[in-house]
């Protein structure tokens, strides 16, 4: 997953995939490591070259790109990220069955939510 330290929405994925017990290789483009030489701008330039995006966060599974994070909750929600998770081999157990929408942040909570 390509993300940001402080994004709220690379946040929200992180724990949607802990909560699922998938360990995630997460590279934020905003470290100081990738902020040297402006190796985290030339990767955005690139992802844009590759799935015409450069926001973030954006997840990839076995180098197939899944979305941002509402194509990636969406597809958990639908099943199909499980299914490509379990196609690269990477899932074998079943996973809970969790409010994806409720890792969002609380501002993006639908009003009334218990969130």
């Amino acid at each position: 997953m390509l993300g940001l330290a402080w994004c709220e929405f690379t946040w929200t994925l992180s724990r949607l995939f802990e909560r699922l017990d998938v360990p995630v290789r997460r590279i934020d483009l905003d470290t100081p490591a990738l902020q040297a030489g402006d190796l985290g701008n030339r990767v955005r330039a690139a992802m844009r070259a590759r799935i015409g995006q450069a926001t973030v966060p954006q997840v990839f599974v076995a180098g197939e790109h899944i979305g941002g994070c509402s194509e990636t909750l969406q597809a958990y929600t639908e099943g199909r990220l499980a299914q490509q998770m379990a196609q690269a081999g990477l899932v074998t157990a079943q996973w809970p069955v969790l409010d994806a929408g409720s890792l969002l942040p609380r501002w993006r909570q639908p009003a009334g939510s218990a969130a």
